[in-house]
């Protein structure tokens, strides 16, 4: 028969209502356009030409044991210069599409298209499609998917107003019967306000859960590299389970990009410079698809070549707590830190910071709420000490400018409201570490002088004031420890008596 000027053959059999039995063939050609003269579609435009060559034929019977090899069915498919223009979507047209078919799988061998700005180009193998079709079972694919360009964000409509707070995206289900891999290659992808290129990678859709396989992209100026899954199987509770590398990504685009850095690590926002990481993190999404922070549990490296923090309340704070000069800005460089996450906060293995011209080793933890438990030890020249510090050293004399005197402040309260104070328990271990090293210097002397009957209080005041019996030490200058040992020596001794 002729369809408006394309010839079309087409005959079919069907019998045996008990046991339906089938013989259906089909060649000819159709054109869209001229078919939509015919069946007008509203609002709506379609156009292109369609070749096929198909037969098939069978009885359910053989669907249902799956003898699907009893089911000849073969053929090939063909579409050129198609066009769909539909009212408030994105125009979508195939230059080229070609598919050969059997009982076994499907083959497309090629099909080029756009989709509004986005263009695309795939190829693949999928099996078991009849299965699929009339049984529901799992329908496999191997898929290759190259594009230039995906613009995502043709595909999502602004929500009214007052729509604002209760329009997202819900959570998005795996069907268990579908198990593809996705080869993906696309030069540049467009998501809201973000641009990812060189985008590459694997996704597997297997028993319910997608699996990401050494995706690569580059974004707001870093590499990223994922591994990990989706598994949605529970939609109530759909977990996320990834690893993730990045590399000389800035850290405040970090922090103005991703509420989780902005939430675990809000000083993030006002460091300067470039960081690299590679971390595991497992945890659930929330029904708008965004990841529910209060189950987050990770763990990771943090490296940054060269950083640092300034126009902080917290640096403000350790400032004029310590009084020291030329402490506006801390200083990172080659820094390496471990950190975990796990119920609701994120903690930090010690790493070693320049605060200032001061080395200072950092340790603590900040929490969803933004509160901070840090431990800052300083080891700050005896001559920068402020009025605060002075309390601690005050009683000793004689100590010079340089000397080192060994300070920790701890750092609580929120990142906005930030409270630094003296951590009298860390200066008492420090002070017990001091008191190790003196006696293993003057132990000698002192033991002598016990032996000789003097008391063992009397005999640490001496020491402590330089003064020895004239046969027990020698009055040789050179030989005088420390100052700063026994003044932590004699801190400890006065506390001791309190």
């Amino acid at each position: 028969m002729m369809l408006d000027g394309e010839k079309l053959e087409a005959s079919m059999l069907l019998k045996n209502l008990d046991d339906y039995t089938w013989d259906v063939k089909a060649k000819g050609g159709i054109d869209l356009e001229k078919m939509t003269k015919i069946f007008p579609l509203k609002d709506m435009t379609l156009a292109g030409k369609v070749k096929a060559n198909l037969e098939t034929s069978g009885k359910m019977s053989d669907v249902t044991a799956k003898r699907y090899d009893k089911l000849p069915t073969r053929g090939s498919a063909s579409l050129r210069d198609f066009k769909f223009e539909g009212k408030d979507l994105p125009v979508v047209t195939l230059s080229v599409a070609d598919a050969s078919f059997d009982p076994q799988k499907i083959e497309l061998s090629q099909l080029n298209g756009t989709v509004g700005k986005s263009d695309f180009s795939v190829k693949g193998v999928v099996s078991n499609y009849i299965g699929y079709v009339l049984k529901n079972e799992t329908i496999r694919g191997n898929v290759s998917f190259s594009s230039t360009l995906l613009d995502l964000n043709e595909f999502m409509t602004d929500a009214p107003a007052s729509q604002a707070d209760t329009t997202s995206f819900g959570v998005i289900p795996i069907p268990a019967n579908i198990d593809f891999l996705l080869h993906s290659s696309v030069a540049t992808v467009k998501m809201m306000d973000y641009t990812m290129t060189q985008a590459a990678g694997d996704v597997t859709l297997k028993n319910g859960i997608a699996s990401l396989s050494g995706l690569k992209f580059n974004m707001l100026g870093g590499a990223f590299g994922l591994n990990g899954s989706y598994n949605a199987i529970d939609v109530k509770h759909p977990k996320y389970d990834m690893s993730i590398k990045i590399e000389n990504l800035s850290v405040q685009e970090a922090a103005h990009s991703f509420s989780m850095v902005r939430t675990y690590a809000p000083v993030a926002g006002l460091v300067n410079g470039n960081f690299s990481t590679d971390f595991k993190l497992t945890g659930e999404l929330t029904q708008k698809m965004m990841p529910n922070l209060g189950t987050v549990t990770g763990a990771g490296l943090v490296k940054l070549a060269q950083a640092s923090v300034t126009q902080s309340k917290l640096v403000s704070g350790i400032s004029s707590l310590a009084n020291l000069p030329n402490t506006s800005t801390v200083n990172l460089k080659d820094v390496l830190m471990s950190a975990t996450i796990s119920n609701g906060r994120l903690s930090v293995k010690p790493f070693d910071v320049k605060f200032g011209d001061i080395s200072t080793t950092i340790s603590g933890s900040s929490g969803l709420d933004q509160s901070l438990d840090y431990s800052m030890k300083m080891m700050v020249p005896a001559g920068q000490l402020g009025t605060q510090l002075q309390g601690l050293v005050g009683q000793y004399t004689g100590a010079k400018p340089t000397d080192k005197i060994p300070v920790t402040i701890g750092v609580g309260g929120t990142f906005k409201d930030p409270k630094t104070q003296l951590m009298a328990a860390e200066q008492k271990e420090q002070v017990k570490e001091a008191v190790k090293e003196v006696v293993q210097q003057k132990g000698q002397e002192a033991v002598q002088q016990v032996l000789k009957g003097d008391k063992p209080a009397d005999v640490v005041n001496n020491l402590l004031k330089g003064t020895t019996k004239p046969d027990s030490v020698k009055s040789d200058s050179t030989k005088a420890q420390p100052v700063n040992q026994l003044m932590k020596l004699q801190n400890l001794l006065k506390k001791k008596k309190n």
